[in-house]
């Protein structure tokens, strides 16, 4: 079992368009208490998982529960000589409080369950997996964009060290709203190819890197030639972690993703994120910081584009008192610009929490 209790303070909370009557930008402190409960069991040479964390946040001048998330998992993992299998099952209850394109505090329930499987011949392996994916928005406003999502993975491998692999992959996946043909929103399906490296070059030095190219194919509800390709491009993610002492660590990641947009023809989005940390005292104090750009190009219906930019950068310290027990504080800053109207926004949080685990 485990659980925290916190108290911080934002100085924007934006529920809303700003220059809406009856809108309420919160400047204030709030409350956040954490409690849940983990299970770990060998099974001999296998693995059974299944956990339960749920999450309260209340700002102090309302009165009631500002957001209450939850998220519930079970996973197995299978582990033979030369063959290994995975299983996931997960339920998220999220709640967020702004977006460019949703505003307001938004709800939603996720369910989601993933599979797959590896198979192992000397240095060459594949990976075939899966999964499918429902998102329930709990407002009526939004129930809309209710979806499924599946995906489909294919990954071939050789080893080139012990721990370093070389990889070609393929990934396919859709999203179909339950709005469906009769409404304004556009289906989903992207096809994406890759190559790339991915462990470790020395036991300081990992990197992983693909590279490749998508194709989006859109389902156009308004034109009689329903499916059409809106985007083709290269894609991309790195990421080199670096540890050049024993309690020091750095990353430094690129990523060029594709992403589907319910009021769009696509979003791409590039983001870059530096992260360092270090540990004191024999690891009794862990600090951290990162700084985070992304940059999403939004494809309008109508062919007018859009850009969005969103900086952020943070800072956290957790001192261990005893393994079961931990006092963390953490600020972030985040900076979002677009040429939405009533969308820009910036916002400072301070959070203070106590954290007992058993």
């Amino acid at each position: 079992m485990f659980g925290s209790i916190g108290t911080g303070y934002t100085d924007n909370v934006l529920r809303g368009d700003h220059d809406a009557p009856g809108v309420d930008i919160l400047r204030e402190g709030y409350s956040r208490l954490e409690a849940g409960v983990r299970l770990d069991t060998e099974l001999s040479d296998h693995r059974l998982e299944i956990g339960y964390v749920a999450t309260v946040r209340e700002h102090w001048r309302t009165g009631s529960f500002d957001s209450f998330t939850q998220r519930a998992k079970a996973r197995l993992d299978l582990y033979g000589v030369d063959i290994e299998g995975h299983f996931n099952a997960n339920y998220e209850r999220f709640a967020f409080t702004q977006s460019v394109q949703l505003t307001g505090l938004v709800r939603l329930d996720v369910y989601s369950l993933r599979g797959w499987t590896e198979l192992r011949v000397g240095r060459f392996g594949v990976r075939v997996g899966g999964s499918a994916r429902r998102t329930d928005y709990l407002s009526s406003s939004t129930s809309v964009i209710d979806s499924w999502g599946y995906r489909a993975d294919l990954q071939v491998y050789g080893r080139i060290q012990p721990k370093l692999r070389a990889l070609v992959e393929y990934n396919w996946f859709v999203v179909e709203y339950d709005e469906g043909r009769a409404g304004l929103l556009n289906d989903y399906m992207a096809h994406q190819l890759r190559v790339g490296l991915d462990g470790a070059f020395t036991p300081k030095l990992s990197a992983s890197l693909k590279v490749g190219a998508t194709i989006q194919v859109v389902d156009q509800v308004t034109s009689p030639s329903r499916d059409r390709q809106e985007f083709s491009g290269a894609t991309a993610e790195a990421a080199i972690g670096w540890k050049p002492f024993v309690r020091s660590s750095l990353k430094v990641a690129y990523r060029r993703t594709l992403e589907p947009s319910f009021q769009s023809n696509f979003l791409l989005n590039d983001t870059w994120l530096a992260e360092v940390g270090q540990k004191l005292f024999t690891g009794k104090l862990a600090l951290s910081a990162f700084v985070e750009y992304g940059r999403s190009d939004v494809s309008r219906i109508g062919r007018v584009s859009a850009h969005i930019n969103r900086f952020s950068t943070g800072l956290r310290a957790v001192y261990f008192v005893k393994p079961w027990l931990s006092l963390a504080g953490t600020y972030d800053w985040t900076r979002v610009g677009s040429p939405f109207a009533n969308r820009d926004y910036k916002r400072h949080q301070v959070v203070f929490s106590i954290g007992a685990g058993l």
